[in-house]
């Protein structure tokens, strides 16, 4: 399983990624939404966590553009920002909103719901 991580920031990136790998995904990143788009496009990954504040758009936009797009508009997002007002990115089609720093039973619980948790880690 794929996941991909739409951050501008590398700390937030790379504590997202061991997350992401340690429940058992494979991790790709953009920097920007518009590379975001474009890997969703060619890859088709899993989920997509976003953060709202990106360098050439905000969130927003992206998700929009997500939603719009009928070969990807399937593919859930997982919001993860410091600006994060819930009902809203739930309203526009976000799958799940967390808050930064993200918590990790947080994030397990967000991809357990959407069927995305590693079998070797419920093992464990």
């Amino acid at each position: 399983m794929l996941a991909l991580v739409v951050e501008d920031d590398d700390r937030a990136a790379g504590l997202l990624r061991l997350q992401l790998e340690d429940d058992g995904l494979d991790v790709m990143r953009a920097r920007d939404a518009q590379t975001g788009l474009r890997l969703a496009r060619e890859h088709q990954p899993n989920v997509i966590t976003l953060d709202l504040l990106l360098p050439d758009t905000d969130g927003g936009h992206f998700l929009s553009a997500l939603k719009e797009d009928e070969a990807i508009r399937a593919i859930p997002v997982v919001i993860i920002s410091i600006v994060a007002d819930q009902r809203k990115w739930l309203t526009l089609g976000a799958a799940h909103v967390l808050q930064k720093p993200v918590d990790r039973q947080a994030l397990t619980a967000a991809l357990a719901a959407l069927g995305l948790a590693s079998k070797t880690r419920e093992a464990a």
